[in-house]
């Protein structure tokens, strides 16, 4: 490793650092800091240290390893988040309402997990689907076992799942059918109610 500092690495890290509000004798020692040094810094602080290896492809894999696993871990909790799956994708916060409307907004992590992000892949889903989400949900919030499958958390997530496919009363002919609930729909067919056709 160079004993020299990398220059645009250092000068990246110290923008940040006077963004952050550091002292300006701080981010001139990041600035001065080699390639060595940072390495070093990140290595115990990765809870590695490099005396203790001697092969440095090896050190060098297993800090990327590290690296890049936390980094995955990161990932995967922000995708996780239902701040990201409301403001991150155009139908999520129905997805996240129809979980409060139907009192079922403990299952909001695993929605989220499986990307179920608009009513229309969940009206899509199958019994052997929803048994799937109820398993996890008892993994979660570990109540009443496969007990909770014969009475309450599962009936409920089938009887939310069949109001959403069947929700809106239509007239007929005197008759009065069930019709899927609107936001059901793909959103390019429900925004063509919205076109003015008459200009």
């Amino acid at each position: 490793l160079s004993d020299a500092p990398s220059r645009a690495t250092n000068a990246l890290a110290a923008a940040i650092l006077r963004q952050l509000g550091v002292r300006e004798e701080k981010v001139q020692d990041v600035l001065r800091r080699s390639v060595k040094q940072v390495v070093n810094l990140v290595l115990q602080n990765q809870g590695v240290h490099a005396v203790e290896w001697g092969d440095v492809d090896v050190l060098v894999a297993e800090c990327g390893t590290r690296v890049l696993k936390t980094v995955l871990q990161e990932m995967r909790r922000l995708r996780s988040d239902p701040s990201y799956f409301e403001q991150g994708t155009p139908m999520g916060s129905e997805v996240l309402e129809w979980l409060q409307e139907t009192n079922l907004h403990s299952y909001t992590p695993i929605f989220v997990h499986h990307h179920l992000d608009s009513l229309e892949y969940v009206a899509g889903l199958e019994k052997a689907n929803l048994l799937q989400l109820f398993d996890e949900h008892e993994e979660l919030y570990p109540r009443s076992g496969r007990k909770g499958a014969m009475g309450g958390e599962l009936a409920k997530l089938q009887k939310a799942h069949r109001k959403l496919l069947c929700k809106t009363p239509a007239r007929f002919y005197g008759w009065v059918l069930p019709r899927p609930d609107e936001r059901t729909r793909p959103l390019s067919e429900r925004l063509e109610n919205y076109r003015d056709t008459e200009a």
